[in-house]
C-alpha cells in the first residue's frame, strides 16, 4: 500500500514545492471562501463543493467541483470543472471551463475555451482574443476581439465578433445589434435568422451539414469490437483480483461524487506539472516515472473505474435492496460509458469526466484504504 501513499503525497507535495518565493496554494474542503482583501500570491488550486473567489489571485485558479463564484481579479489563467462557473472578475489570462452552466460577465484578456451545456455572455463581457464553444445553448452578448468557433445546438448573437465566425448549429439567431467584422460562415439544416440592423462586415457562407461516406473496414469494426471487449475484461480481472480495493474505489465515488470529480479534475491537471517539475533533477527523475507511470494507468483503466459506482447507480433504480454483482455493474457501467462515447462533442466530455471520476476514485479510495491499515511495529 505504500505506492498509495506516494501517489497521494505527490498529489499534495505541489503545495511545498519552492518555485518562487511563495508555494501554490492547494484547498480541498467543502466550501471554500477567498474574502474581497485578501490576495492569494500564487496559484490557487480548489477542490471544493462551493467556492468563492472574491479576493485577488496572482497567478492562475484552477477549481474543480460543483459550484464556483470568481468575483476577484485573476492575474493568470482559469481552469475550472463544476456544475455552474460563474466568472464575474477580470481573467488577465484565458478560461478553460467545463460545466453544465457557465455564466461570463467580465473580461477575459486571452482565449475563452468552453465545453459546457449552456452558456451565457453578458453584455459587458469581453473575450481579447479567439473563443472556441462545444455547447448545449449559447446567448453571446459583449465582444469578442478575435474569432468565434461554435458547435452547439442553439446560439443567439447580440454582441460583437471582431475577426469572424464559424458555427456550426441547429438554430442561429443573430439580433439588431449583433455585429460580426469578418465572415459568417455557418453549418445548419436552417437558414440563420439574421434580424434588421445585424451587421456583417465579411461574406456569408451557409453550408447544409453533407452526409459523410462511411470509411470504416470490417478490420476497424473488428478491432474496436476487441478493445470494447478487453476493457469488460479487463474490469473482471481487476475485480477478482484487487476486491477490496476496487470497493474502496467505488465506494469513494458513489459517498461523495462531487468530491471525487474535483479531486480528479485537480490530480489530471496537477501531476503532468509536478512530473515535469521532478524531470529535471537526477533525484526527482525515478519520481516523474513513476508519476507518469500511475498517470497513465489509471487513465486507461478510467472507464473501469467510473464504469463500476455507474453501473451500480442504474441497476439500483430496479433492484432497491440486496446486493448487486460488482461483474454485472462493471458490465452495464462500462457499455454505457462505451455508448455515451459515441455521441458527437458529448462523447469528449463523457471522457474526460471518466478520467477525472477514475482519477478522483483512485485517490480518495486509496487513501481512505490506508487509514485503516494497522500500524507497522518498528
Amino acid at each position: 500500500m505504500k505506492q498509495w501513499r506516494l501517489a497521494i503525497c505527490i498529489l499534495f507535495i505541489i503545495s511545498a514545492f519552492p518555485l518562487a518565493a511563495d508555494a501554490t496554494r492547494l484547498i480541498v474542503t467543502d466550501h471554500f471562501t477567498v474574502p474581497r482583501d485578501t490576495v492569494i500570491n500564487d496559484d490557487l488550486v480548489i477542490g471544493a463543493k462551493e467556492a468563492d473567489v472574491a479576493g485577488t489571485v496572482s497567478g492562475d485558479l484552477i477549481f474543480g467541483g460543483n459550484g464556483l463564484s470568481q468575483t476577484g481579479p485573476v492575474e493568470g489563467s482559469v481552469w475550472a470543472g463544476g456544475k455552474s462557473i460563474q466568472l464575474k472578475g477580470p481573467v488577465s489570462g484565458s478560461a478553460r471551463i467545463f460545466s453544465s452552466e457557465l455564466t461570463l460577465e467580465n473580461s477575459v484578456a486571452r482565449n475563452l475555451m468552453a465545453f459546457c451545456g449552456d452558456v451565457r455572455m453578458s453584455a459587458e463581457a469581453e473575450i481579447g482574443q479567439d473563443a472556441h464553444m462545444f455547447c448545449g445553448n449559447i446567448m453571446l452578448g459583449g465582444k469578442i476581439n478575435g474569432a468565434l468557433y461554435a458547435r452547439c445546438g442553439e446560439i443567439i448573437i447580440s454582441g460583437k465578433v471582431g475577426k469572424g465566425a464559424n458555427i456550426k448549429a441547429d438554430k442561429i439567431t443573430l439580433t439588431p445589434t449583433a455585429v460580426i467584422e469578418g465572415d459568417f460562415i455557418y453549418t445548419s439544416k436552417k437558414e440563420a435568422k439574421i434580424s434588421t440592423g445585424a451587421q456583417i462586415l465579411g461574406k456569408t457562407v451557409h453550408n447544409l451539414p453533407g452526409k459523410k461516406e462511411s470509411k470504416t473496414s470490417a478490420w476497424d469494426v473488428f478491432w474496436w469490437i476487441i478493445w470494447r471487449i478487453s476493457e469488460l475484461i479487463t474490469g473482471f480481472l481487476l475485480i477478482a483480483l484487487f476486491a477490496k480495493q476496487m470497493n474502496a474505489f467505488k465506494e469513494a465515488a458513489t459517498r461523495s461524487f462531487l468530491k471525487t470529480i474535483g479531486v480528479g479534475l485537480l490530480a489530471f491537471i496537477v501531476i503532468p506539472i509536478i512530473a515535469l517539475l521532478f524531470v529535471v533533477t537526477i533525484v526527482g527523475l525515478p519520481l516523474t516515472l513513476v508519476l507518469t507511470a500511475f498517470y497513465v494507468v489509471a487513465l486507461f483503466l478510467a472507464s473501469n473505474f467510473t464504469g463500476l459506482p455507474f453501473g451500480e447507480g442504474i441497476l439500483r433504480l430496479f433492484k432497491k435492496q440486496g446486493p448487486i454483482s460488482p461483474y454485472l455493474a462493471m458490465t452495464v457501467g462500462v457499455i454505457l460509458i462505451q455508448l455515451l462515447e459515441t455521441v458527437p462533442y458529448f462523447g469528449t466530455l463523457v471522457l474526460l469526466v471518466a478520467a477525472w471520476v477514475g482519477l478522483g476514485s483512485i485517490l480518495l479510495g486509496g487513501y481512505r484504504l490506508t487509514e485503516k491499515l494497522p500500524a507497522q511495529t518498528a
